[in-house]
C-alpha cells in the first residue's frame, strides 16, 4: 500500500519528517512557527514526545507528564502538522521514501531523517535478554515496577534472598548511569522505610570499564561525583568489563556479582534501519555523513539529524535541538528561493545531578557543584518545556512533584 502524503494541490511543497525525538519535533515546529509554505507530517513509532533527560526520575517515581509529552498536545495549534504512528522498517533515500511496519508507504518533496538510537550491547551474552534499561517510555515503565516488585515481594524473604533481590547493577558510569544511581540510592532508601526492611539491605553498584565515572568530563568532575555517590552509599566498580549476565549472577573480568537486577546504560548505536541505506555513506561508528547543512550526500533534500548524523554535538540531546533549527532554516530559505543559512553552533553545557539537590555543571572553563548546579538542571527542563508548550500547561507539568512512595506502590499493586 502506498501512501503519498504530498498534498493533492501540489502547491504545497511536503516535509516528511521520521522520528518524533528532539531533533524531528524541533524541526516541524521551527517550520511551523515560521509559516512556511509547506505540510508538514511526522511519522514516529511514539505517540509522545520521550523527554529522556528525565526518564532516570520517572523510574524513581516522577509522574508520566514530565517525561512522555503527546505529540498531538504539542502539534495541536498547527494542523499543517500531522503525526502518523508506525514504525520505519525500511528508508529509499534516492526516492524519498519509506516504509512503515503497517506496510504504508511515505514520501515528500523533502526526507528528514532523525530516528534516534537504541542500545548497543557490544554482543555481551545474556545482556539484552535479561538487562533493564530506560532507553524507551515502555522500558523504564518496566523498570520502574520491577523495582516496587521486588520490594513488595521480599518483605518476609530469608536475609540471603533480600541480598540478591535488592541489588543493583547499573552497568555504564556516563551521565545517564550517574543520574540513576543518585536518585535510586535515595529512592530505593525510602521504599525500604516503607516496606520496614532495613536500608542496608539495598545495594547499588556502578560498573564503569574506565578509570574514572563520566570519562569525557574534566577529571575534578569526576571525582567530585565519585564522592557525592559514594556518600550515598553507590559502590563504584571501575576499571571492571562486564562479559556475561546471567539471572541471579553478572560475571566481569575479574569477579562475580549475586544480582537480580542489571540496568544498561552503557552504550548505544544508530537503529538497523538506519544503516545501508543505497547513495549514503557512514563513518566507522555508523553514522550518517552530512554537510554543514546536515543534508546527506545524496543532496537532493535528504537531511540526517541527531544521533544518526555525523554533525556538532550528536548524541546530546541540545545538538539534536539545535539540528532541527538549523534544518528548519534550510527548508524554509529553500522554499524561498533563499540562500540557506550559516549553521550556529553553540558550545553545549553539561549538567549531571547525582541525587536530589545536588548536582554537577561544567561549561567551558566553568564547573559549579552542589544546588546550584543541580538547580540549573530544573530551569533547563522548565526552559525546554516552554519551548514546546503553552505556560500555563508547563506550570501544570512542573508543579507535579515525585510521586510519592505509598502511592506509586499501590498504583502498581
Amino acid at each position: 500500500m502506498q501512501q503519498n502524503i504530498k498534498n493533492v494541490n501540489n502547491l504545497k511543497k511536503e516535509i516528511l519528517i521520521v522520528g518524533g525525538g528532539f531533533a524531528g519535533v524541533q524541526c516541524a515546529l521551527d517550520l511551523a512557527r515560521k509559516g512556511a509554505e509547506c505540510s508538514i507530517t511526522i511519522v514516529s513509532k511514539e505517540d509522545d514526545l520521550i523527554y529522556y533527560p528525565a526518564m532516570y526520575r520517572y523510574v524513581t517515581g516522577s509522574p508520566q507528564d514530565q517525561v512522555a509529552i503527546p505529540l498531538a498536545q504539542i502539534f495541536k495549534k498547527y494542523p499543517e502538522v500531522a503525526i502518523i504512528n508506525d514504525e520505519i522498517t525500511h528508508i529509499d533515500a534516492q526516492q524519498k521514501m519509506v516504509t512503515g511496519a503497517s506496510g504504508a508507504v511515505y514520501n515528500g518533496d523533502y526526507l528528514v531523517l532523525a530516528i534516534g538510537s537504541e542500545n548497543n550491547y557490544f554482543h555481551i551474552e545474556g545482556v539484552d535478554q535479561i538487562s533493564y534499561n530506560f532507553k524507551s517510555f515502555e522500558a523504564a515503565e518496566i523498570l520502574r515496577a520491577r523495582i516496587h516488585k521486588l520490594f513488595e515481594g521480599h518483605v518476609h524473604s530469608e536475609i540471603e534472598e533480600m541480598l540478591v533481590s535488592l541489588h543493583f547493577v547499573i552497568v555504564g558510569g556516563g551521565p545517564s548511569g550517574v543520574e540513576l544511581a543518585g536518585e535510586l540510592a535515595v529512592y530505593a532508601a525510602e521504599l525500604a522505610r516503607f516496606h520496614s526492611l532495613p536500608e542496608s539491605i539495598v545495594t547499588i553498584d556502578i560498573v564503569e570499564r574506565n578509570e574514572r565515572l563520566l570519562a569525557r568530563m574534566p577529571e575534578k568532575i569526576s571525582r567530585k561525583v565519585a564522592q557525592r555517590l559514594q556518600g550515598l552509599g553507590v559502590h563504584l566498580l571501575l576499571n571492571r568489563t562486564m562479559i556475561k549476565n546471567e539471572s541471579w549472577t553478572v560475571f566481569l573480568r575479574d569477579m562475580k556479582l549475586g544480582a537480580k537486577t542489571v540496568i544498561w546504560t552503557a552504550g548505544v548505536r544508530s537503529p538497523d534501519v538506519s544503516q545501508d541505506i543505497d547513495g549514503l555513506t557512514y563513518t566507522k561508528r555508523g553514522s550518517i555523513v552530512v554537510d554543514e547543512h546536515l543534508e546527506t550526500q545524496l543532496k537532493n533534500g535528504v537531511f540526517a539529524l541527531g544521533d544518526i548524523a555525523d554533525g556538532p554535538h550528536s548524541g546530546l540531546a541540545q545538538g539534536a535541538i539545535s539540528h532541527g533549527n538549523h534544518v528548519a532554516s534550510v527548508i524554509a530559505a529553500d522554499l524561498k528561493s533563499k540562500k540557506r543559512p550559516q549553521q550556529k553552533i553553540k558550545e553545549p553545557w553539561h549538567v549531571v545531578p547525582v541525587g536530589p539537590g545536588w548536582g554537577a555543571l561544567h561549561f567551558r572553563k566553568i564547573t559549579l557543584f552542589g544546588w546550584l548546579a543541580w538547580a540549573s538542571r530544573f530551569l533547563a527542563d522548565a526552559r525546554y518545556y516552554m519551548s514546546i508548550l503553552p505556560i500555563s500547561e508547563v506550570i501544570a507539568v512542573l508543579k507535579q512533584q515525585r510521586t510519592r512512595v505509598h502511592e506509586t506502590t499501590n498504583h502498581k499493586s
